[in-house]
């Protein structure tokens, strides 16, 4: 994997922040890429801990760039299907309902329309994004190939403030390793920050299923894998879990990328570029 730093390239659109060192370094000598015996991280919301060792919001060093590579079967009728009407000719009604039975149907027409209010706020909530628990961050990663790959970070805390946001562009074409990339950048942010516990969430199913073990990673994939066990070895005191949500969940990383990949930008966005669940980028500022 070829790794440079960069500065940012502005091609077009508002004139990008000054630019700023790149917050990932997968060259630096402190990260071994030998395997290691591998620790499980599991979530725990037991008692709750600063989220970074400092105890207030994220600061630390300049980041830097993180460069790398039916069909519909038609079924003809069948000769013994019977009429829908078995007096086809009939113009009469349907028999009155006999007494007591009018209610019962109203009563089972209002419990069906309650459930299906019920089911669609359901739906509603799985396809939105939802805060980590007290006392941890979640960060939310994401990428997309254009000419280059662009990958977003956004980090919120447990109110849904954001309290980091960064991009980064990757060498690589295929869409699975720009995801998995993605996910590398979220860990190595983890420990750039000191976190103590977080949850990395996206919507590539291959990456997580690797991360979390219940599948072996694909070919393309299986180094960043490695290098992201790797790294997670060396923060025993930290706990790290992955998870795979719905793309509509990850909007707001959407619309950072789709931004960067317009500017061609990679770094560190301003919080004032964020307003609630929306990115406004640079004229909000």
């Amino acid at each position: 994997m070829l790794l440079r730093l960069g500065n940012p390239v502005s091609t077009s659109g508002p004139e990008p922040p000054p630019a700023r060192d790149s917050f990932l370094d997968l060259s630096s000598s402190s990260l071994s890429l030998e395997p290691q015996p591998q620790e499980k991280h599991n979530s725990s919301t037991a008692n709750a801990e600063p989220m970074l060792e400092n105890g207030g919001s994220i600061s630390g060093p300049a980041p830097l760039a993180f460069v790398l590579e039916s069909q519909q079967k038609h079924n003809s009728p069948n000769a013994n299907t019977r009429p829908l009407l078995e007096n086809i000719g009939s113009t009469s009604g349907p028999e009155p309902f006999p007494d007591g039975t009018a209610p019962e149907v109203g009563e089972i027409l209002g419990r069906n329309e309650a459930q299906g209010l019920q089911h669609n706020s359901m739906r509603s909530q799985e396809y939105s994004w939802s805060p980590p628990p007290s006392s941890w961050l979640k960060f939310n990663v994401g990428a997309e190939v254009h000419y280059s790959a662009f990958l977003a970070a956004v980090v919120r805390d447990e109110a849904g403030n954001v309290v980091n946001a960064e991009t980064a562009i990757g060498n690589v074409t295929s869409s699975l390793e720009a995801d998995a990339l993605a996910f590398q950048c979220g860990v190595h942010l983890i420990k750039q920050y000191s976190v103590r516990k977080a949850i990395i969430e996206g919507d590539a199913p291959l990456v997580v299923n690797a991360l979390n073990r219940k599948t072996d990673a694909q070919l393309e994939i299986k180094g960043t894998v490695q290098e992201v066990f790797t790294t997670l070895d060396t923060l025993t005191d930290t706990t790290v879990d992955f998870s795979c949500v719905h793309k509509s969940c990850n909007s707001l990383v959407y619309d950072c990328i789709k931004w960067a990949s317009r500017n061609g930008f990679s770094g560190i966005l301003p919080i004032g570029w964020f307003k609630g669940d929306s990115f406004i980028g640079p004229s909000c500022v």
